[in-house]
């Protein structure tokens, strides 16, 4: 992409076409066989992403980024839900929304050159390392430790359910430094670049899961892994504080694309019920259902008018925390209502695994769980009150 001499709308425009062609050109002619297979070439994709600089939209340019404005990242984050596979478009997000905002924005020049530069190029497949059985939620309670000794932290613990987890090349990884402090939450964290072959980690297995087929979910063990202290990301203390912020891209990322993956399915779901015929009538034309659709596109625009309120927030720089809770909470239900209303307009056709409304069904169920649960969400909009 060449951006000089573009006018803010211009750009906007530039990276929506790349984005939606490049997803055209490298995505949705495989998207079938991926899903088929359960896995996809996260590799070979990536490079290719990386190669129309859709990897690093907001990064800084000293590592390869494009250095735009969060605007414009919010283009190709849209044109992720056109994708019809919740897994593929969760794995990219993995790796430009989950893995690397700390890194970008806290980890030395040397970290960077190492580890962002060729993650925005694709030519690394990174994973987000947080969560694990007895701390989902709750990131707090994580037991996952990396302990100073000498010039290296020394890991051992346990992760679970990480996306790109079996892929991956390194991993953004959240463990605690120091086990005895007993002070204000959080200041005994850190966030580490963990490469997946540094000896000692190990890809447990890999899940399955109700829905985002195509990506890989797996459980990951460290076992006595030895990394240099320059692997760690800013202050070996304050990964608790990194990791927090770094949610907050991740659930404006899924939010912005699972609104745009609504947008298809109404439109689609209109469209079918328009030319399905019941007794010689459009089942469009039955009261119940023209009405439950024109509700749900008035709660979809609201939800889209938030959003971009909330994109421009950002480009400003406030604080926009509760709005992303307010936002992926409202997501999150409304795809579960979206999606199995729809699935009841198309009926039996709607239940079928070769009907896109099936996929979606169990793929965007993952919305109100994966990346706080609603009610992380809910906690977080009642503490502001």
């Amino acid at each position: 992409m060449n951006e000089a001499g573009e006018s803010s709308s211009e750009r906007l425009k530039l990276v929506a076409d790349v984005a939606r062609e490049s997803v055209s050109r490298n995505i949705l002619p495989f998207v079938e066989e991926w899903e088929h297979n359960r896995k996809f070439p996260a590799g070979e994709l990536f490079r290719k992403l990386g190669s129309d600089g859709l990897l690093g939209l907001n990064k800084p340019a000293r590592f390869g980024g494009m250095e735009f404005g969060y605007d414009c990242h919010a283009q190709m984050l849209r044109a992720l839900g056109t994708i019809p596979s919740g897994g593929v478009s969760l794995a990219i997000t993995v790796q430009t929304d989950l893995a690397t905002p700390a890194l970008a924005t806290y980890g030395s020049d040397e970290l960077r050159d190492e580890f962002l530069t060729p993650s925005i190029g694709g030519e690394l497949v990174c994973s987000l390392a947080v969560t694990e059985t007895e701390a989902g939620s709750n990131v707090a309670g994580i037991k996952t430790s990396a302990i100073r000794k000498g010039g290296d932290y020394v890991i051992n613990g346990n992760k679970c359910w990480i996306t790109n987890g079996a892929q991956a090349d390194w991993y953004c990884l959240l463990a605690i430094t120091d086990p005895d402090y007993s002070g204000s939450l959080g200041l005994n964290m850190g966030l580490f670049c963990v490469p997946a072959d540094a000896t000692g980690v190990v890809v447990e297995r890999t899940l399955d899961t109700l829905g985002v087929h195509a990506s890989d979910t797996a459980a990951l063990s460290f076992q006595n892994v030895s990394i240099p202290a320059r692997y760690v990301i800013g202050n070996d203390r304050k990964g608790f504080m990194y990791q927090m912020k770094q949610f907050q891209f991740e659930r404006l990322g899924l939010t912005l694309a699972s609104i745009q993956s609504m947008k298809i399915t109404l439109e689609k779901t209109i469209e079918y019920a328009k030319e399905r015929k019941l007794r010689g009538q459009a089942i469009f034309d039955y009261q119940y259902n023209r009405l439950a659709l024109a509700e749900l596109y008035c709660q979809l625009r609201l939800l889209d008018e938030f959003a971009d309120k909330t994109v421009q927030k950002v480009m400003v720089g406030e604080s926009v925390q509760v709005d992303v809770s307010i936002l992926k909470l409202s997501c999150g239900r409304l795809s579960r209502v979206m999606n199995d209303r729809c699935m009841q307009i198309w009926g039996a056709m709607g239940f079928s695994e070769e009907n896109f409304v099936a996929r979606k069904f169990r793929d965007e169920r993952l919305l109100s769980i994966g990346g706080g649960a609603d009610e992380v969400m809910l906690e977080i909009i009642a503490s502001s009150l």
